[in-house]
């Protein structure tokens, strides 16, 4: 029996492991049968590179690797049509004679005159030196005929962008994605210099803020066009082409210099698979093999990769990878706060990461939307005292009034303390079994990250924390989870000493009480929360109980049940930039005798509401409203992609301006 002991020797144990399997499954089944002809060239070159033949031909057996001409024809195809676009090389032709290159006759034939002056212009300007007479190489000349005073200005820069890219559904999603990792964002602007809002733009067209992927796997793709550097596999497609012996010449050498291409992006992808312990063969990519949320090209990885969320892996697949990765890209590329001050500085890198004028302007329509709302964020609040905490009993014994509290990084189980600090401020309460910390009568108080979003732990059946008349209060980029077993141990290695009280509070029968959501606050006024998250609260996120003068902006909910935000008899309650997406609840925003309430640039995204009784969202709303309530609003809203019983119960009573309300499966309607 094999063993795959040196799995392509420069791959290592992870991927060997899953190479094992498949020689030991394919041993089973019976004798194996040798890769598709196409690859043996491949797989040749891939042996000659170091790879064991034997571990090739199990991988390139695997049931999911197919050869695709697709990507290779596609490619070629486009540069044929701009080799032949007469008009395109007659412009490229003059312009170049224009800046003192020697393309030969300006007939709008492509030939090696041509091709040489053209490479020589992009390699003088930093170009790849690829010498196609592409749309975006005639409008990088125009550009630098303007430069040059050789040509006027207009129509060197298109204004086309991608409908699809700007459309508010994708702007919603784009926020969506901004809001939840918005803590990252601003890190990796503080790191690269880069614009966290333009990361934000790429990310979005990219892949949709990471909900498209693609459907073609990378590795197929790459080892397609791999194996047609032999023109012989494209021939057939352009075989009713006429074409001069020079550009013939041309279509051979162009397919080979992009199979070499595909080659190495091919074994870049296999060492990235094998780092991040993945299947290469089970990675979605572009169709041109571009992985990611931020679609990067494998080779990138070790330029431009970067380890976002400290687990010591550059995974493209995660968000705080993606977004570091981005910003590493740019800035590698020249970013700089002087370069980037302009319009056309701005483009010019933008245009590093794409070779595409629409790209580069829906990326920046993108980046504009998400900037506009930010500058709507006030300053924080003023505190006399700061004080930097790194675990739960430091929190709370640093309650107090007029002080800043800065959480370090890490998991915070408050719950997990059992009583075991105090404060002047704090008192505790059992809530459904657990003993949970209540804020009373305190003015002035602000808890905030320092970096990223600072963990609470939310017991099963009670709240993780409590408000009880509480004035003036922040809560900045904080996240509310439940408190598992796996987040416990997390805490209590933090603490260290409270472990035992950790494991005495999580002990004990449920109860049949729900207490509900992560966040309580009742008799309270001038509350903020900015920046928080709330991910997959069972018994809803928060809620508020006779407060007056809320606001939520950039808050994100999701996976949570039931009631997701309550407010219960509220004066002056704001919700703004805030994201509902995914939520499995009852209501996503109830209204209970509330006055003034105002919920502006928001998203319900993707919701599928459930009352408990089965697949029949009859009695679920996206917007909840009961008893005597009075000027609520909802204005520059998307409501898209949701399942629910209806979209508010109480239509009358909610003034709807400029929201888009599209691709709902509401069973009653919107009201």
């Amino acid at each position: 029996m094999s063993t795959c002991r040196s799995l392509f020797r420069r791959l290592g144990p992870p991927f060997s492991a899953v190479i094992s399997l498949t020689i030991l499954l394919t041993m089973l089944a019976g004798p194996a049968q040798s890769a598709d002809s196409v690859w043996q060239p491949l797989l040749r070159r891939l042996a000659a590179n170091g790879f064991d033949p034997a571990e090739l031909d199990a991988l390139f057996s695997l049931p999911d690797v197919e050869y695709d001409p697709r990507p290779m024809r596609s490619k070629l195809t486009t540069l044929y049509e701009g080799m032949t676009d007469s008009s395109r090389v007659r412009g490229i032709q003059e312009d170049l004679a224009d800046l003192g290159y020697a393309p030969g006759k300006a007939d709008g034939k492509y030939g090696p005159n041509t091709e040489q002056a053209i490479r020589q212009y992009q390699k003088a300007y930093g170009l790849e030196a690829d010498g196609l007479a592409t749309r975006e190489l005639r409008a990088h000349i125009r550009e630098t005929m303007v430069q040059r005073g050789l040509a006027k200005p207009e129509d060197t820069w298109t204004s086309r962008v991608y409908d699809a890219g700007t459309h508010p559904r994708r702007i919603a999603e784009g926020r969506d994605f901004y809001v939840l990792h918005r803590p990252d964002f601003m890190a990796m602007e503080r790191r690269f210099g880069v614009d966290a809002h333009v990361v934000g733009g790429i990310i979005s067209v990219e892949t949709r803020s990471g909900r498209y992927l693609g459907v073609r796997k990378a590795f197929n793709t790459l080892a397609s066009m791999a194996a047609a550097a032999d023109y012989s596999l494209m021939q057939p497609f352009f075989k009713n082409e006429s074409m001069t012996p020079e550009l013939a010449a041309w279509m051979r050498q162009t397919s080979k210099e992009r199979g070499d291409w595909a080659f190495e992006e091919l074994v870049a992808l296999l060492h990235y698979a094998e780092t991040t312990c993945q299947s290469p063969v089970e990675l979605p990519g572009s169709i041109y093999g571009a992985i990611g949320i931020a679609q990067f090209m494998p080779s990138n990885v070790a330029k431009h990769g970067v380890d976002g969320d400290g687990d010591g892996v550059v995974n493209l697949f995660s968000p705080e990878d993606a977004i570091h990765s981005a910003g590493s890209y740019l800035h590698g590329y020249g970013w700089t706060s002087s370069k980037a001050s302009t319009l056309q500085g701005r483009r010019e890198l933008l245009y590093t990461y794409n070779h595409s004028q629409t790209y580069v302007n829906t990326v920046l329509a993108v980046s504009g939307a998400l900037e506009e709302r930010d500058r709507t964020v006030p300053e924080p609040a003023a505190r006399t005292h700061r004080v930097h905490v790194a675990d739960a009993s430091g929190l709370i014994r640093a309650i107090a009034p007029d002080t800043r509290i800065v959480l370090a990084p890490g998991v915070y189980d408050l719950a997990g303390l059992a009583g075991a600090a105090a404060s002047n401020h704090v008192r505790w309460e059992d809530r459904g079994g657990a003993l949970v910390p209540v804020l009373h009568n305190i003015a002035g108080l602000t808890i905030q990250s320092q970096e990223g979003r600072a963990q609470i732990l939310a017991p099963e059946n009670a709240p993780a924390l409590v408000l009880e008349n509480v004035r003036d209060m922040e809560l900045r980029d904080v996240a509310f989870v439940p408190r598992t077993p796996e987040a416990c141990s997390v805490a209590a290695g933090i603490r260290g000493e409270l472990r035992r009280a950790v494991v005495s509070a999580a002990a004990g029968p449920p109860v049949a009480t729900q207490y509900g959501p992560g966040l309580v606050a009742t008799g309270s006024s001038d509350i903020v929360l900015e920046g928080c998250s709330f991910a997959n609260l069972a018994h809803g996120a928060i809620r508020f109980e006779e407060c007056r003068d809320i606001e939520l902006r950039f808050c994100h909910f999701a996976g949570c049940g039931q009631s997701v935000l309550l407010a219960d008899r509220c004066e002056r309650f704001t919700v703004r930039d805030t994201f509902f997406t995914a939520n499995p609840a009852h209501r996503l925003l109830r209204l209970e005798g509330c006055t003034d309430v105002q919920v502006a640039w928001c998203g319900f995204l993707d919701n599928r509401l459930d009352d408990g009784t089965g697949d029949d969202p009859s009695g679920t709303a996206i917007v909840s409203i009961e008893g005597p309530s009075s000027e609520h609003s909802l204005q520059s809203s998307v409501v898209w992609g949701n399942r629910a019983g209806r979209f508010c119960d109480r239509l009358d009573l909610l003034n709807r301006f400029a929201t888009v309300i599209e691709k709902n499966s509401f069973k009653h309607g919107l009201g």
